[in-house]
């Protein structure tokens, strides 16, 4: 696990700007989750809505981006051991290939990120002739690099600034933290092409993130156990102890300079996939 570079390298970065509604939006359910009244089992779900208006808001920039969630990441058994086999070949399979399918096999394995950032590589099809889609050979390729695990908000009323709020606030990232790498295993295997995951862990609105890369030796080693034991009850047992996360957390702000870090990072990846697929229909 490799942490990003320090954050004063990243200054220079453009600013990311939340448009007047979105900043009203948030504010205004941003009070609702605060609130004992509206919000009085302090539950997680009740973010949802907040973390879907800043996610659209700082990854519309990237027109092959979308926020994806329940994204799911459920693979059987036959399917993980197929996509492990291309990897160790090092024929990871065509991006068209790398798909999401409607409904999971029954006897398929996986997680269900609360958020992902999806990407749609490839040209749009025509707006008349979506509905054939299906039918027609039409080059697309679709990868999830971005995954984002969300916790209940610690005790609303712990003051931020007190070591009590850090000793919370750990658990729960402790928490996310192993849901997200199980996630993060889950989608190398979908996905053959990705090299590297950029998972956050939230608690609330306080968060922070870390990268994932495939050619990390104990990775490699945590993706062959969780084929071999893919259920629920053995794969949990997989540590997440080397990830190495960010140390300077903070709630949620679109001006925050990490934003901007991880939209570069998406905005290289959408490159990277996006020459991979022009070679290959080069080629054909």
């Amino acid at each position: 696990m490799q942490a990003p570079h320090d954050i004063a390298q990243h200054n220079d970065l453009p600013p990311l700007e939340m448009n007047q509604i979105s900043m009203d939006k948030q504010g205004r359910f941003m009070s609702q989750c605060y609130c004992g009244k509206w919000n009085q089992r302090n539950t997680e779900t009740n973010w949802y809505t907040i973390w879907n208006i800043v996610l659209g808001e700082i990854f519309h920039r990237i027109p092959a981006a979308g926020v994806a969630p329940q994204r799911a990441l459920q693979l059987t058994r036959d399917e993980m051991l197929r996509r492990l086999a291309a990897q160790d070949n090092e024929e990871a399979e065509n991006l068209s290939d790398a798909s999401t399918v409607t409904i999971p096999a029954k006897k398929a394995y996986g997680r269900l990120p609360d958020f992902a950032i999806a990407l749609a590589i490839g040209s749009a099809c025509p707006q008349h002739a979506l509905h054939n889609v299906f039918h027609v050979d039409h080059e697309f390729g679709d990868v999830t690099p971005v995954l984002v695990e969300i916790k209940p908000y610690i005790s609303r009323r712990t003051p931020v600034d007190s070591r009590e709020f850090e000793e919370e606030l750990a658990l729960e990232f402790f928490d996310a933290a192993g849901d997200v790498y199980i996630q993060a295993l889950c989608a190398f295997l979908w996905y053959p092409v990705l090299q590297k995951v950029i998972v956050i862990i939230a608690s609330g609105p306080w968060w922070t993130f870390a990268e994932v890369s495939r050619t990390n030796q104990q990775v490699d080693r945590d993706l062959r156990q969780f084929v071999k034991k893919p259920a629920k009850d053995e794969s949990s047992k997989i540590s997440c102890a080397h990830i190495e996360f960010r140390q300077d957390h903070g709630p949620l702000d679109i001006n925050d300079v990490r934003w901007r870090i991880l939209h570069k990072e998406v905005q290289t990846m959408v490159e990277d996939l996006e020459t991979r697929l022009a070679a290959r229909l080069q080629n054909q």
